[in-house]
């Protein structure tokens, strides 16, 4: 994708948003994401349109109850980043349980939780890959944070000043205003 960026000499910090929105319209839209995707397996066209490929590559579907707990997790980490509180680590610590194939094998403690939400300097996508580590979470939700970490990967290969946050972030709102009466016990107005 990079290569490809230099040699149709396309707008890299448009595309770098356009590869990040392409994997979240998938999920907020179509429940749906590419697993196994690589950095390698990110392609541009010369008229800016992008593409997952790979030999591991696979359309996963969320069903709904699974949808909701990585939109529950979503927007829990986000109200952490924004209000570092005991109860917010609490919360993202109760769902990341519920995630886990193997709850009393779970190694994620609130302490943990707390730790690695605090380094900002962390991106977004390993904060998320890291909790998921360490909590024993497997299956769709591990694949989804390992795509959104290539995402990530290649979109700060083509802006550095990228922050994928931010269009998570813009992805939620935009979600949770659409359903706010379902979601208003998360209190989902304060990432506004």
């Amino acid at each position: 994708l990079v290569e490809g960026a230099k040699s149709y000499g396309l707008n890299r910090k448009a595309l770098a948003r356009s590869v990040s929105n392409k994997l979240l319209v998938g999920l907020f839209q179509d429940s749906a994401f590419p697993a196994g995707l690589k950095s390698s397996g990110i392609l541009v066209t010369e008229n800016a349109k992008i593409h997952f490929s790979g030999k591991d590559l696979s359309r996963m579907h969320f069903p709904q109850k699974s949808r909701k707990l990585l939109y529950q997790l979503l927007l829990q980490i986000e109200l952490a980043r924004r209000h570092p509180s005991s109860q917010n680590f609490q919360k993202i610590n109760v769902t990341l349980t519920q995630m886990s194939d193997e709850p009393t094998k779970s190694e994620i403690t609130l302490t943990k939780v707390k730790s690695i939400l605090s380094l900002k300097r962390l991106p977004v996508a390993d904060q998320i890959l890291t909790l998921f580590r360490r909590a024993g979470v497997r299956g769709k939700f591990r694949d989804f944070a390992q795509s959104l970490k290539a995402v990530q990967t290649v979109a700060k290969q083509l802006d550095p000043e990228f922050r994928l946050h931010s269009i998570l972030k813009r992805r939620l709102i935009t979600h949770f205003l659409k359903k706010p009466l379902r979601y208003t016990s998360m209190k989902w107005r304060e990432i506004l």
